[in-house]
């Protein structure tokens, strides 16, 4: 499969392709692929990286109504290992696609330090879905799953992705590290029995080299049932 020069900008096929090798991955009745594609230098993936020039384009997106965040696996093309990656694009009021799929074109990265003090939400709440994921060493299938079937990606207002553009600095180089949590809570199976669930879940944080502590952001639904 050809991959196409422009940083950051996938084509439709390899986009299919690899939203395929996620649900794939998720539903195997093996974790080991999720796990290899999470995994570098014997520690889980903390975050993912998008420049700020790559979240300028996709906001400037005329017609955009709502962000949609895809989870994928990518093959590196130095090592042919599959990578978890995410896959952002526009979407309009009919949610209709709008934009092309964006992904950071360096989208495989070391883990990122613990949040910082501030955020949009409360600093604490934040910090305990970081760490529980920090925590984890082992990936399993049902961190993944929804009650609706496995978990494709989340679905933020575009405000969300707005919102974080407020606090670059001109000249300053920024990115937009899509951070990764652990939310836990309890949800009623189909008989009412109270179960304790653990999802996957996004945090969105403004970075640059002069002030690393922009405020984050999760305010984001689901796929499904917002695919």
């Amino acid at each position: 499969m050809s991959t196409i020069t422009f940083p950051g900008i996938i084509t439709n096929e390899q986009f299919e392709n690899a939203t395929e090798l996620w649900k794939q991955a998720v539903n195997s009745s093996s974790a080991s692929a999720l796990q290899e594609s999470f995994t570098a230098g014997g520690q889980l993936l903390a975050s993912v990286k998008l420049p700020a020039a790559q979240l300028i384009s996709l906001v400037s997106t005329v017609g955009l109504y709502r962000i949609k965040v895809k989870f994928g696996l990518l093959t590196d093309d130095t090592t042919g290992q599959l990578h978890f990656a995410v896959i952002l694009y526009a979407a309009n009021t009919r949610d209709e696609r709008i934009s092309s799929y964006y992904t950071n074109a360096t989208y495989w990265g070391a883990a990122t330090p613990p949040a910082p003090p501030t955020a949009e939400v409360p600093s604490s709440l934040a910090q305990v879905w970081l760490n529980n994921w920090q925590e984890v060493t082992q990936l399993s299938a049902d961190m993944f799953m929804t009650p609706l079937g496995a978990l494709e990606g989340y679905t933020f207002e575009a405000e969300d992705f707005i919102r974080p553009l407020a606090h670059l600095q001109p000249g300053v180089e920024s990115s937009l590290l899509v951070r990764f949590g652990l939310h836990q809570y309890y949800q009623p199976t189909p008989d009412g029995t109270d179960v304790a669930v653990r999802t996957f879940g996004l945090v969105l944080q403004l970075s640059s080299a002069t002030q690393p502590t922009e405020p984050m952001f999760d305010i984001s639904m689901p796929c499904p049932y917002t695919c």
